[in-house]
């Protein structure tokens, strides 16, 4: 079918030709029914080891302490590096992903901003991380019937259940809910046996919706796994990690300055927290440009 200037969805006429472009509408179905897909082959072989190399820097930095990617030693169970976005070059050059961003502005609109840029890196022993939906952290249940928030994580080892995979139910989107306790572990007797391992090459990555029930399994073989993970949220969610005032100019002229996608993404272009001075026009011409959206 070939796509028209349909007045009645101006929005996703763009949006969905791009995805189009991009081969991306069998990722889009499986985003609809199951609530993730897989995207192999998302980073070159060259770019997944630039980001692997910058994100062992930043653990080595903040837990001051080599790191063996191969080996694992001295690194148990999952630890958490926050606010990457600034930490290095190839950390904001991922965030404006071009299959990932197509995705994730069907289901939010181009108005989407970035809500955090995080690494969990895993060694062995643990639980792993239980199953949990992201919209429980701000939305009460029954969820929007609309998305609100869309993550992607960027594998930079191989990913299997041995190695501490991502883990997921497929459809639990639907359920418009977070998991119960009883449904929510990942390890021992009391495994949710609907969960799967999401197995894939490095320089693959997991496009899934923030009402999916995921997790990670617990790692039980030498070595680390490695991935970063951005996450997307609809212009009027608070962002997790703060960029609209911390910015600097130089860091967002190399993106193109304030009438970019990036500046978009850090949330720069909405007009929330104004003060005495009211609502700039400037912004908000900025923000009913890339706010248009299609769905909610």
């Amino acid at each position: 079918m070939k796509i028209g200037d349909w007045k009645a969805t101006e929005s996703l006429n763009q949006i969905f030709r791009e995805i189009r472009e991009l081969g991306l509408e069998s990722h889009l179905a499986e985003l609809e029914a199951y609530g993730f897909t897989v995207i192999e082959n998302a980073l070159s072989p060259e770019f997944t080891a630039q980001l692997r190399e910058a994100t062992v820097r930043e653990y080595e930095r903040r837990f001051k302490a080599k790191i063996n990617v191969e080996t694992g030693e001295n690194f148990e169970d999952w630890q958490l590096a926050p606010y990457l976005l600034y930490k290095d070059p190839t950390f904001a050059d991922l965030t404006l992903h071009q299959k990932a961003l197509a995705l994730v502005s069907y289901f939010l609109g181009k108005g989407a901003i970035l809500f955090s840029l995080v690494s969990h890196m895993k060694g062995p022993g643990g639980k792993g991380r239980a199953l949990h939906a992201d919209n429980s952290g701000m939305m009460p249940a029954p969820f929007a019937p609309y998305e609100q928030i869309v993550s992607v994580q960027y594998f930079l080892t191989d990913y299997d259940e041995a190695k501490g995979a991502f883990a997921v139910v497929p459809g639990t989107h639907r359920e418009a809910r977070r998991p119960t306790r009883g449904e929510s572990s990942l390890s021992g007797p009391e495994k949710n046996a609907l969960a799967i391992p999401v197995e894939a090459p490095a320089g693959s990555a997991v496009v899934f919706l923030g009402k999916l029930w995921h997790g990670s399994y617990p790692r039980t073989e030498p070595g680390l796994r490695v991935d970063i993970t951005a996450a997307y949220v609809r212009p009027y969610i608070s962002q997790m990690e703060d960029y609209k005032n911390t910015v600097t100019p130089e860091f967002l002229e190399r993106f193109g300055g304030r009438e970019s996608r990036m500046a978009q993404l850090m949330g720069l272009n909405t007009y929330y927290g104004y003060r005495n001075e009211g609502i700039d026009e400037g912004m908000l011409r900025l923000q009913n440009e890339f706010g248009r959206t299609w769905q909610g």
